[in-house]
């Protein structure tokens, strides 16, 4: 691992070893949601595939989600200003074993805002937008969050599906720093 400080330049490079869990066989897997905010900044982001790589059959790539993503939005790469924020999450699931495909599943979505300092936990409001369904997987929901006005500090942004038929549950958690908002000096 190697960490960058932005300000300095230093850097620092480490070792660890950690272990990934095997994906679970039946229920619901949710990957890393893609958070993005409205703004007139301009993002750019790589979304063509390297020559030579291909998906797995089915599987989207960023470039077959650009359309769920809202024109004159950027990436939320962990932090966000201070005071309420409305974000569009773009969160890949997928359910095993599949439902038949005359019988998608009902799904229920929330979320909330669990504070590292103190644990915390405030409700979130969450909408969903989209479900897109691929013939593969995995399956894509765009959702509306709206994030109160909290506290700088660290946080995490858990949301969580739940397949009303079949009971079965999964959860993700998002690293956000809510920075301390600097007011910008008047133009004269």
């Amino acid at each position: 691992m190697v960490v960058r400080d932005r300000i300095t330049g230093e850097s620092l490079i480490g070792r660890t070893r950690f272990y990934v869990a095997a994906a679970p066989a039946e229920g619901i897997r949710l990957s890393s949601p893609l958070f993005v905010e409205g703004g007139t900044e301009a993002s750019f982001l790589k979304l063509a595939q390297p020559r030579g790589k291909k998906n797995a059959a089915g599987e989207p790539a960023l470039i077959d989600l650009y359309r769920l993503i809202p024109r004159d939005s950027r990436p939320v790469i962990g932090e966000i200003p201070a005071g309420p924020l409305r974000l569009t999450a773009v969160l890949p699931f997928e359910i095993r074993p599949a439902p038949p495909e005359d019988e998608p599943p009902l799904l229920a979505v929330e979320a909330k805002l669990i504070s590292r300092a103190d644990g915390a936990e405030r409700p979130v409001a969450i909408v969903v937008r989209d479900h897109k369904m691929y013939g593969g997987s995995p399956e894509i929901l765009v959702a509306e969050v709206s994030l109160p006005s909290v506290a700088p500090g660290a946080y995490d942004l858990e949301i969580s599906v739940e397949d009303a038929g079949t009971g079965r549950r999964a959860s993700v958690r998002k690293a956000l720093a809510v920075r301390e908002l600097i007011p910008r000096p008047a133009r004269i």
